[in-house]
């Protein structure tokens, strides 16, 4: 059995709980965890003065319930396990986290899986900005792991992304892919503006057609045998977590080559215009 966090209130501010991650609640009792500490504004409040804590699990398996908008943090840093949230959910759902998995009933707001390190993030709802990136002055955004996001996704998806695979069902917003240094990311509704600006390595699969930069060479329709293995993989791991893409012919996409001024390496496929 779980423990499950049960919000009783919506606060009024914003509510960190980034100690309440498998890996440091495990082998507490319900008791135990409510005296913890967590972030409230600028202050630090009791958990159990904003959630209900039940069961007595050793801590592998967290859910958290309720009105969550104002809840950030939920998985930060989190190394093993597994946390599911049932509701909508406030910024940095899964950053630097590095193993284990977190599945979001509802929607994400900004910052999910920012600077990931491994594990897996599946959201059943839209996400908000900066998906898979990285704080300022960092060198690389999301660099292992896998992220699923069955609606959209705004603005900065993939942000300076290293490693990993990020899949979204529906749109993004503006810049995604900028500076992508390697990895993939697979939008299977349209991308707002042009895709893949400053980007050195990594491949980009959109599902929609798209507006390329002029930094961007044109290359042949594409019949990799790669990409159609890929989207195999994509359809079996999103299988696991519920979450269908639709369909795209991953074998009649074309192929785009850059971004030239950052050395070329980068690979971009979309259906033609």
């Amino acid at each position: 059995m779980p423990i499950v966090f049960e919000l009783k209130s919506k606060p009024n501010l914003p509510l960190g709980v980034r100690a309440l991650t498998p890996g440091e609640i495990e082998g507490l009792t319900p008791n135990q965890i409510g005296e913890l500490q967590i972030e409230f504004g600028n202050r630090t409040t009791p958990v159990s003065r904003w959630f209900r804590v039940s069961d007595d699990s050793n801590g592998k398996e967290v859910i958290f319930k309720g009105s969550l908008e104002q809840v950030h943090n939920i998985g930060h840093s989190m190394t093993a396990g597994r946390i599911e949230v049932h509701g909508s959910v406030g910024r940095h759902v899964g950053a630097s986290m590095s193993g284990g998995e977190i599945i979001v009933h509802g929607n994400a707001d900004d910052f999910l899986g920012y600077e990931m390190q491994g594990g897996t993030i599946a959201v059943h709802g839209n996400a908000a900005d900066h998906v898979g990136g990285c704080y300022p002055g960092s060198k690389y955004g999301m660099n292992r792991g896998t992220i699923l996001i069955s609606g959209s996704a705004g603005k900065g998806l993939g942000y300076r992304m290293r490693r990993g695979t990020i899949a979204v069902g529906g749109d993004a917003g503006e810049f995604t892919a900028w500076q992508m240094r390697a990895g993939t990311i697979m939008v299977f509704g349209r991308c707002n503006g042009p895709v893949g600006i400053d980007m050195r390595r990594g491949t980009i699969v959109v599902g929609q057609a798209i507006e390329t930069a002029a930094t961007f060479d044109k290359g042949p329709q594409s019949s990799s045998m790669i990409l159609t293995m890929l989207g195999q993989w994509l359809t079996g791991v999103a299988s696991n977590h519920e979450i269908e893409f639709p369909k795209v012919d991953f074998e009649r996409l074309q192929a785009w080559h850059g971004d030239v001024l950052a050395g070329g390496r980068g690979e971009l496929f979309s259906t033609q215009r």
